[in-house]
């Protein structure tokens, strides 16, 4: 059988989330199991929900990679990360490729480029998983450049682990409420998501700023257009006057814009971060 070796590791994996002395290895079997049925180059494991921000839970990112990938992902830039717009959307637990939840005419080179930058990845697939009051967890497989990309096969493979995925994270999540562990992260969720909402209103028109933000959400311009029942034409407009007042050129810088920008933010005030960085001259 072509598949024979995948399946008895995963089942030697999954042997071992049965035993009573796994404690604080399940995490690592289960994304061993996972790496048996589809390789990845790196693995990342994180709880997310409306009040609060990513808790993670597991990774084996490359440290030199890293402070290019987490730290900024943690910082704010999963904000405007499609897996977590589907998660908060409340999309169903599943495996799922980057454009089953991308908006309608997303860019992926723009998003790899802005999100990942020379983190190196080209590829990602994440598991969502449905959790109790409105949480989520999302686990992210990535392959990285050099390597070939993942087999369509071994993906089929992969969808059938998705309910003992579901399982393992949400006892995982389960012991984290039970000991409060999830409360030191709310306030900081809260926090970026009012200084998403708040980006760029001090120099902006409120319609340019309705639309960098949906940019900043991963939104093309024909999605934009849809959902504000303008022209195409008109969301460009607003964009490149946008960027004329941001002195920007992409979306790639307006997305490193946003996530400097929120170094500055005041969270007692919640006005817009970007008056705050570009007063301190930060972004000179």
């Amino acid at each position: 059988m072509k598949y024979l070796q995948p399946i008895s590791d995963w089942n030697q994996n999954l042997a071992k989330l049965f035993d009573p002395a796994a404690g604080d290895g399940l995490l690592e079997n289960l994304v061993a199991g996972c790496d048996a049925l589809l390789p990845s180059d790196s693995v990342f494991l994180a709880v997310f929900g409306e009040t609060i921000k990513p808790l993670p839970l597991f990774d084996n990112i490359p440290a030199e990679i890293r402070h290019q990938h987490i730290d900024p992902y943690l910082d704010g830039a999963y904000l405007l990360d499609p897996y977590y717009r589907a998660g908060i959307s409340g999309v169903s637990s599943g495996l799922y490729s980057l454009s089953e939840v991308a908006p309608v005419g997303f860019d992926y080179d723009e998003y790899f480029l802005r999100y990942y930058r020379d983190s190196k990845i080209i590829a990602e697939l994440g598991f969502i998983t449905e959790l109790p009051e409105g949480y989520f967890s999302i686990l992210s497989l990535a392959m990285h450049q050099g390597s070939t990309g993942f087999d369509a096969e071994r993906v089929k493979l992969l969808r059938t682990a998705q309910p003992v995925v579901d399982r393992v994270v949400s006892e995982c999540w389960r012991g984290i409420r039970e000991t409060g562990g999830q409360s030191v992260v709310a306030s900081l969720h809260s926090q970026l998501e009012t200084a998403l909402e708040a980006f760029g209103d001090s120099i902006l028109t409120s319609r340019e700023a309705e639309v960098i933000r949906m940019y900043l959400h991963g939104h093309a311009t024909s999605s934009i257009a849809e959902k504000l029942s303008i022209t195409t034409h008109t969301v460009a407009m607003h964009r490149k006057n946008a960027y004329s007042r941001l002195d920007i050129c992409s979306q790639f810088e307006l997305f490193h814009l946003f996530i400097d920008s929120l170094s500055c933010f005041d969270p007692e005030a919640g006005d817009d971060p970007l008056r705050m960085y570009l007063q301190s001259g930060a972004g000179a």
